[in-house]
């Protein structure tokens, strides 16, 4: 696990560090939303059931402005029930759909880490997806960042937790308002 959060991190790292050699606007922001996690448990015994769960997030973010987008990197704390840990870290490119008006709205995809334990089960794995949202200028150091996205998750439990014989979390719909600070 520490080798996969070496790996996230040096590759969000290395996609700023890539993006500063443009002379844009980089940003700090902080993320605020809900989170529709669908989940598989299955065994031989009871068979199969899905369910979804609704869990609130909080992000920090940290990015660059390029000429036609933007890269960010996101490190997610989910408010979970109580026993259970849950985050995640993400890194990103949105391509903008325009960029001439205080109002860019944007296409984008991301890939990163997820981590989730609760008792003695860890579930830790993969996510990656794509997303769609909007920009909204405030004024030219802050804008307000309004975003959905779909991720695939490898969060898998295959040890015979709770009588089941495989848990996976199979999918992650967040829905998020941000504002942004640049610098």
């Amino acid at each position: 696990m520490k080798k996969n959060i070496l790996l996230a991190s040096l590759l969000l790292c290395g996609s700023i560090s890539c993006a500063s050699e443009v002379k844009n606007d980089t940003f700090i922001g902080l993320e605020v939303g809900k989170a529709k996690f669908t989940t598989t448990a299955s065994s031989s015994y009871y068979g199969s059931e899905t369910e979804s769960v609704n869990e609130e997030y909080l992000s920090l973010r940290l990015g660059k402005v390029l000429d036609k987008g933007r890269v960010l990197a996101s490190l997610i704390k989910y408010n979970t029930e109580s026993g259970v840990s849950a985050s995640s870290i993400t890194g990103g490119y949105d391509y903008f759909l325009s960029t001439t008006s205080s109002f860019k709205p944007y296409i984008g995809a991301n890939v990163g880490l997820a981590f989730r334990s609760f008792g003695d089960t860890s579930l830790d794995g993969f996510v990656y997806g794509v997303g769609i949202g909007g920009l909204i200028s405030i004024n030219d150091t802050t804008d307000i960042d309004i975003g959905l996205k779909y991720n695939l998750s490898t969060q898998n439990d295959s040890d015979d937790s709770y009588c089941y014989e495989d848990f996976d979390i199979d999918s992650v719909v967040k829905l998020g308002v941000a504002i942004n600070f640049y610098f």
